[in-house]
């Protein structure tokens, strides 16, 4: 019994620590590591450890990563931040919409997918726009960890969730509970936001809102 335990608080550690020098560790490699020597050490047999993999959710997680990818090819994303910036007013307006939108598309796509594309976009939007890139890449941050968790495509561990639960509640059912929370909470992280780079953000209308529409390939959309 002892064995195991250690093995799994060293796990642990190499996946709290993201990456240790001395072994070139990062957390997948590590959690793998830690579930191989969990199998030698005997804490689970083989078997066990192959129970435990649900093939489920391992599908479920690549079908939502093709659908993200096609609509990064198809410029899905770039619509969606040229949309944001055009129809907001005031570097405000901008951090607002920014965070809904990033919380939505974190809830149907896998959160850390919306944060890698939109990130780059968003930095040269607040470039062109003569914005502190600062405020609207914590919103980002932290709106896509908000919207992850309103639907169980938001993440790998509602992933897990929904898996465990047996389609109980079901998907739809559990996007309409966790819609109003995740709404508010998304509300309040702007609002946070707004308030703490009060200084930053500039009061008058916003530069650079005449960018032109970016090509969408609706049929590549489609096809994802």
């Amino acid at each position: 019994m002892v064995a195991p335990l250690v093995v799994f608080c060293v796990t642990y550690l190499v996946i709290a620590s993201r990456q240790l020098a001395v072994l070139k560790l990062d957390r997948p490699a590590g959690a793998l590591t830690g579930a191989v020597a969990m199998v030698a050490v005997g804490g689970l047999s083989a078997a066990q450890a192959y129970a435990a993999i649900d093939l489920g959710v391992i599908t479920l997680l690549l079908g939502v990563l093709l659908i993200a990818a096609y609509l990064e090819e198809a410029r899905f994303f770039r619509l969606c931040a040229w949309l944001v910036v055009t129809r907001a007013r005031s570097a405000r307006q901008l951090l607002w919409g920014l965070t809904f939108v990033a919380g939505a598309l974190s809830a149907l796509l896998v959160n850390d997918t919306v944060c890698i594309v939109l990130t780059p976009l968003v930095v040269r939007v607040a470039i062109e726009a003569r914005l502190p890139p600062l405020p609207y890449l914590l919103a980002l941050a932290s709106a896509t960890n908000l919207g992850g968790v309103v639907a169980f495509s938001g993440n790998p561990q509602n992933m897990i969730v929904g898996a465990a639960a047996a389609g109980h509640p079901g998907f739809a059912a559990y996007l309409a509970v966790s819609v109003l929370p995740g709404a508010l909470c998304l509300a309040a992280n702007a609002a946070a936001l707004s308030w703490l780079f009060r200084a930053e953000l500039p009061t008058g209308p916003l530069d650079d809102r005449d960018a032109p529409r970016p090509g969408f390939d609706r049929a590549l959309a489609i096809k994802g």
